[in-house]
């Protein structure tokens, strides 16, 4: 898992369970990032009580979060204005004095929050998150802040919570785990705990214990909405893409939601195949900013699942109007091949192939599509190329791969009528029959390769005069005469071929013979009829 934060930033915002933690906690809700939630509390509860200190602090701390110093300098005021015994307003003042690089301030406003706090172990649990903070770190008075608050009260979930913040930024995980299972233990509601363990756990490859861990929160305290969004992150790195779009589907529901956070609740409901879900959320975050070219690759990969083909060739135009060259994927090119394939469009669809091929040249499968592609727009020189590049790269080519690479030498000679072109129609043909040769000498059941091979060799030899074909045919019908329900098509063929062969060589007994058997198969057939009226007539 590509974890967002592994170490949890140390942020300016205190973190204070002052109150339960419920959605009426405006802290609580700070704390979860619900930032207008947390100012719609902190807003009520100063308008029922204008003295209201703490909520005061807290107004200050919403205004911190969006980097309104001003504002949050003077609700931090107005809190000690009502109450200057605060420590909580003097640790937002100090925050304040660091964005402002004022050491002077910030060591006077920590004076007066040790003073009025000397027997609150989370003024001193915040003194130690401030200090680290800075820039220059004072390890000393980040120790002593931190005893200071164990010594006042050593239950406090604060301080683990905090202590294995600092192990994980040393990379000390299993001490983080043990801080975090510390701070869990004094307080089984603390959010941050749970999630900071449960990430720990996925790193080291134990999501299992990480989704268990973070369902016993869900449990707790079900208004803890981040809880969703972590479980559909876990869960979509595991592949259960039904659960993690349950989850984040909650989420959303719930919380004050990043576009970011919208855009993998989009890619959950995709890999969940929940692709109407997922156009409806991918329409509205490319709707809302239309340089989002994420949300067109993701668009166009939507309607290719739901067969919209012209819509998916619509996007990934879309895509590639917007995209850096360096952010393109293979797979973006290879897609896009196959949306034009799908509306038809094999002449694009190839040089699709063909980019997504030279991105990636492990991807060999991509010269079949490009050949294809190419066959199917009659471009049959570039065809033959890929088709032969692509059986040159098998080790173990099978009959099948020879009888490919055939099948488009023999529809490129056949396509090839002018007298101009006639040497170059003899190449492809003579080539056509070679590889079926080939095919034949691997499988020589494979009806399908003499079949047509007598064909290759009946346009080489149009009159008939030197029976080419001849061979073929009777080794087609050797194979197939014995089912005639489910050859009858290409025994009449050959019997036609025969036919007309021993017609040429004066052996019109022979050549009626045929006749018969095709009349005997298909009494309508009118080349027979006809064929046999004549005979009738001489």
């Amino acid at each position: 898992m590509k974890l967002r934060n592994f170490i949890v930033t140390f942020s300016l915002v205190c973190s204070f369970p002052l109150l339960a933690q419920t959605s009426d906690d405006g802290f609580y809700l700070l704390k979860m990032g619900q930032l207008n939630s947390a100012k719609a509390v902190f807003t009520k509860k100063i308008a029922q009580n204008s003295l209201d200190s703490r909520s005061l602090c807290g107004m200050g701390e919403y205004y911190l979060k969006i980097n309104n110093i001003d504002s949050a300098n003077a609700n931090f005021q107005r809190g000690i204005s009502v109450n200057k015994t605060d420590a909580y307003n003097y640790l937002g003042l100090a925050k304040i004095a660091i964005l402002k690089n004022d050491n002077v301030n910030l060591a006077a406003k920590l004076d007066l929050a040790r003073k009025y706090g000397k027997k609150d172990a989370v003024v001193f649990t915040e003194i130690a998150r401030i200090y680290l903070s800075q820039k220059d770190r004072n390890q000393e008075e980040i120790t002593k802040a931190i005893t200071k608050a164990i010594d006042i009260n050593s239950r406090c979930s604060e301080i683990y919570l905090l202590k294995a913040k600092i192990a994980a930024e040393k990379n000390n995980f299993s001490d983080a785990a043990n801080q975090y299972e510390s701070s869990i233990f004094f307080d089984s509601t603390e959010f941050e705990a749970y999630i900071g363990y449960a990430r720990i756990l996925v790193s080291a490859q134990n999501s299992k214990n990480a989704i268990i861990n973070l369902y016993t929160l869900v449990h707790k305290t079900p208004e803890c909405v981040i809880a969703y969004r972590e479980l559909g992150d876990i869960l979509f790195d595991q592949g259960k893409y039904a659960e993690s779009s349950d989850n984040y589907s909650k989420y959303i529901a719930k919380a004050e939601y990043t576009p970011e956070e919208k855009e993998r609740f989009a890619y959950s409901l995709f890999f969940s195949k929940e692709y109407d879900k997922a156009k409806e959320i991918i329409s509205e975050l490319s709707g809302s900013n239309p340089d989002n070219y994420i949300m067109y690759r993701l668009l166009a990969y939507t309607h290719y699942q739901k067969e919209e083909f012209p819509s998916s060739v619509e996007m990934f135009n879309k895509l590639f109007s917007r995209i850096p060259e360096n952010k393109v994927l293979t797979l973006d090119y290879e897609f896009f091949g196959k949306a034009l394939e799908k509306t038809k469009a094999d002449s694009l669809a190839a040089i699709q192939y063909q980019k997504a091929y030279t991105k990636d040249t492990t991807k060999s499968y991509l010269i079949d599509a490009m050949a294809s592609s190419y066959y199917r727009y009659k471009a049959y020189d570039k065809a033959i190329e890929m088709y032969t590049k692509s059986l040159q790269r098998k080790k173990n080519a099978q009959a099948s791969d020879y009888l490919q690479l055939a099948n488009v030498y023999a529809t490129a000679g056949s396509a090839l009528q002018a007298p101009s072109d006639s040497v170059v129609k003899k190449q492809y043909l003579v080539k056509a029959d070679t590889l079926f040769g080939t095919v034949t000498s691997i499988n020589p059941k494979y009806v399908r390769a003499f079949l047509m091979r007598a064909r290759v060799n009946s346009a080489l030899d149009p009159e008939t005069t030197l029976g080419l074909a001849k061979p073929y045919y009777d080794k087609t019908l050797e194979i197939i005469v014995a089912n005639p329900e489910k050859y009858k098509k290409e025994i009449i063929e050959s019997y036609k071929y025969l036919g007309y062969y021993y017609f040429q060589k004066s052996d019109y007994v022979t050549s009626k013979s045929y006749w018969q058997k095709i009349l005997e198969m298909d009494p309508s057939d009118p080349t027979a009829i006809d064929v046999m009226a004549r005979f009738n007539k001489k």
